[in-house]
């Protein structure tokens, strides 16, 4: 995992709120990344500091102390883990070591929760995500001091892919499939976190939900609401048994990533896109 700046941020900030007069905190970094030269914390100013080596982690604590402790310090980033520095630097650094923050642990600190859903523990991508998602704007406080797997799920959907709703159904996600860039947001996410992003979205948005995610994965996003159209024709009770329907059912399974497409599956969707259309107005779904 990175070390990202709001994962620093939150790091910083658990130090200075258990000792405000920190000088100097040391993370530790596997490599070098496009960080800020500072940090405001606290009404200070934290200078970001890359040192590979003990003689470059001295200087900058050297440099350092020669600023007022009232609103200046410094934050060491380092791929040097406590015990491979020297005694008398440790001693100068914050608790006399090198920070190693855990994704779940600063993932809790944004969410000023105390434990976390342990079924959150299955997704080793989600939280670099919802570290990164601290950018656009804090979390608010969870309830009781839980993390649980829906509140962070919604902020995984709504912050990367703007579907706000931990477990949207077939209606938001055509709703979602017609906003500008849909499929942008989800082929940003990492390899890993798209697959499971599109598996909770299936289960969430059933049979209907399974469609339009067909579409996307037919890179066909944006046919999803038109096609469901389509399917209140060409599933319609009274159309039922007649051969030119049955060859336009097969047809449609080339828009949905090869899937097949029962009744019950295409009349779900042709529902569920009526509800669309009715809900926005013709104009605004054509």
């Amino acid at each position: 995992m990175s070390l990202s700046t709001p994962q620093i941020a939150v790091q910083l900030e658990r130090v200075l709120a258990s000792d405000p007069s920190t000088m100097a905190v040391a993370i530790r970094a596997k490599a070098r990344q496009p960080w800020p030269e500072t940090l405001n914390q606290r009404g200070r100013q934290f200078a970001l500091r890359w040192c590979e080596s003990s003689l470059a982690i001295r200087e900058a604590l050297c440099d350092v102390e020669q600023h007022d402790p009232a609103t200046a310090g410094l934050v060491v980033l380092t791929p040097l883990a406590t015990h491979e520095i020297a005694e008398d630097i440790a001693a100068r650094l914050a608790r006399a070591r090198v920070f190693q923050p855990e994704g779940w642990d600063i993932v809790r600190q944004l969410f000023q929760a105390k434990e976390s859903d342990a079924r959150l523990g299955c997704f080793a991508w989600m939280p670099q995500c919802l570290i990164d998602g601290a950018a656009q704007g804090p979390y608010p406080p969870v309830a009781n001091g839980f993390l649980g797997l829906e509140t962070a799920w919604q902020e995984v959907l709504q912050r990367f892919l703007r579907i706000p709703a931990a477990r949207p159904d077939a209606v938001s996600l055509l709703t979602w499939s017609m906003t500008t860039g849909a499929d942008a947001t989800l082929d940003q996410l990492p390899a890993a976190a798209r697959a499971d992003v599109m598996r909770w979205l299936s289960e969430a948005a059933g049979s209907a939900g399974e469609m339009v995610l067909g579409c996307v994965e037919a890179g066909r996003t944006v046919d999803a609401l038109p096609l469901g159209l389509v399917c209140g024709v060409v599933f319609a009770a009274e159309g039922e048994g007649q051969a030119a329907l049955g060859q336009a059912a097969i047809r449609l399974e080339r828009f949905v990533n090869d899937k097949h497409i029962g009744v019950p599956k295409g009349r779900a969707w042709a529902r569920a896109a009526e509800q669309v259309v009715r809900a926005a107005g013709l104009e605004a779904a054509r």
